[in-house]
């Protein structure tokens, strides 16, 4: 089992329940064999999702990048952190990628959606059997979701390291994105988190990466680092 943001979850149950409302409106129309074969070849369902609301649940959960970069450039300023030099846009530009990345995907699933539908109606299967069909297919996956769970975690390991970019004798401690008692905790992690140098590492040495009996961690989490929660942050 993977480390989960929680963030990530959330988001995940939300587009979940929106699938289910707009599978739940074609079943409440109450389509006959005929005009189910006309909807499937005119619905659209990445309309219909937005329709429900589903960009405004993309930028909810992109929101939560923002907010993750802002803490720690509210942390850097008080740490006296000079700002003039800092990219803010490639920062915006990852955040852009990871969402085109994300609204790509959920293209790709609308028109899954809509082929099954067609199927469905060019083999003459009931609305049940349609809906049953419609309901087996998710607007996520576990591809999806490690990439996006990975994502987000990334996006505070990478602010870490722009941010503080022209402060080399800035040190840092490795902290746990979920608990040391987890059972889905890496071991890499998990070693690093309870035997790191206590007066910490800098930025250099991490991104040389930091050795531990079962892996290294470099300034991008665990090697390697899908679904790492972990992060540095400065001491």
């Amino acid at each position: 089992m993977p480390e989960i943001n929680p963030q990530y979850l959330q988001f995940q149950t939300d587009l979940e329940t929106l699938l289910k409302e707009l599978i739940d409106k074609i079943k409440r129309a109450n389509l006959t064999d005929v005009e189910l074969a006309q909807v499937a070849a005119e619905i659209d369902f990445m309309e219909g999702l937005r329709e429900l609301g589903f960009d405004e649940l993309v930028d909810k959960y992109f929101a939560n990048y923002e907010a993750e970069i802002l803490k720690i450039a509210s942390d850097a300023k008080a740490r006296g952190v000079d700002f003039a030099n800092v990219n803010t846009k490639a920062l915006e530009y990852v955040t852009l990628m990871d969402k085109e990345y994300l609204l790509g995907s959920a293209k790709a699933k609308a028109s899954l959606l809509q082929s099954e539908m067609m199927k469905a109606a060019i083999r003459g299967d009931t609305i049940n059997q349609t809906i049953k069909a419609l309901q087996d297919i998710p607007l996520t996956d576990s591809q999806l979701g490690t990439v996006l769970n990975t994502a987000y975690s990334d996006i505070s390991r990478t602010a870490t390291v722009e941010i503080y970019k022209d402060k080399p004798d800035q040190r840092f401690k490795y902290v746990e994105g979920m608990s040391i008692m987890s059972p889905t905790k890496s071991e890499i992690c998990k070693w690093l988190i309870l035997n790191q140098n206590p007066e910490g590492y800098t930025m250099a040495e991490i991104q040389l990466g930091i050795e531990t009996p079962f892996g290294i961690v470099y300034e991008t989490g665990r090697e390697p680092n899908f679904n790492c929660t972990d992060r540095w942050v400065p001491i």
